[in-house]
């Protein structure tokens, strides 16, 4: 049995539950985990984690530096309607206090609502 048939579902799992703690474990443990983790998606995973709104997932991918054509995948959530997307993806490129903070104000006030 090859890796990608022995931890590719539970790195999936990880990623769908967006457990971030796991898929941190299995980043640290297997470098070619984003390559599993690929497949097991069937597609780019930062890509499709932004498309269904999947933050903390795409909040974990976003910042692996290791992650292959991350602009690409990043361009194609361009078009995403949700509001927290473009906040996301900005406070994490940019790695600025201000704009994680406006996104955390962001989703405070929609969480009182």
């Amino acid at each position: 049995m090859n890796l990608q048939q022995q931890i590719g579902p539970m790195l999936l799992s990880a990623y769908r539950d967006q457990n971030v703690a796991q898929l941190k474990e299995w980043f640290n443990r297997f470098p070619e985990a984003i390559n599993i983790l690929t497949k097991a998606v069937g597609e780019a995973p930062l890509k499709a984690a932004l498309r269904d709104n999947m933050w903390l997932s795409a909040t974990f991918l976003l910042n692996q530096p290791n992650i292959p054509k991350k602009t690409i995948q990043i361009e194609s959530a361009i078009d995403n309607p949700h509001q927290v997307c473009p906040m996301l993806i900005q406070a994490q490129v940019q790695n600025l206090d201000s704009k994680k903070l406006e996104l955390l104000r962001f989703l405070h006030d929609r969480v009182r609502l």
